[in-house]
């Protein structure tokens, strides 16, 4: 859902901005991602919500919806195979001094046995402070060998 932020400009991104036709293709790969090692009785299982799903069985496809507010969004993923739904709110710290998103995961079990979740969840990648994005256009590659 968050295809990319930053401060003042896409020059001070902290998620490399994207047109709108690349964002539809690399956010769920280069955005946020959360993934799930879990246990439910003798079954474990790992998934990671919001990646696309190349299956159109209504049975096994998580169902998704976005909610939209005056400051925040939130998306919702329930799976009926792993029977958990994951919820992502974004939102802006209200009276802040300071450029701020914050994201809020939460895991609801909606399977009638209890389940054990390790979760893994943030950021696949961040942009180096001060390279603009005409630096990470023509020498991202290299950029990104400087951060290390």
């Amino acid at each position: 859902a968050m295809a990319t932020f930053g401060v003042e400009k896409k020059d001070s991104g902290i998620l490399m901005f994207q047109t709108a036709e690349k964002a539809y293709q690399v956010t769920p790969y280069n955005g946020f991602r959360t993934i799930l090692k879990a246990q439910r009785g003798d079954k474990t299982f790992e998934a990671q919500p919001f990646m696309p799903v190349i299956d159109n069985d209504p049975d096994t496809t998580p169902r998704r919806d976005m909610f939209i507010g005056t400051n925040e969004l939130e998306i919702e993923e329930s799976d009926p195979v792993t029977e958990v739904r994951t919820n992502a709110l974004y939102f802006t710290p209200p009276n802040e001094d300071f450029p701020a998103l914050v994201r809020r995961v939460t895991f609801t079990n909606e399977g009638s046995d209890d389940v054990t979740l390790d979760v893994v969840d943030g950021l696949a990648k961040l942009e180096p402070f001060g390279v603009t994005f005409g630096q990470l256009s023509m020498m991202g590659r290299t950029m990104e060998g400087w951060m290390h």
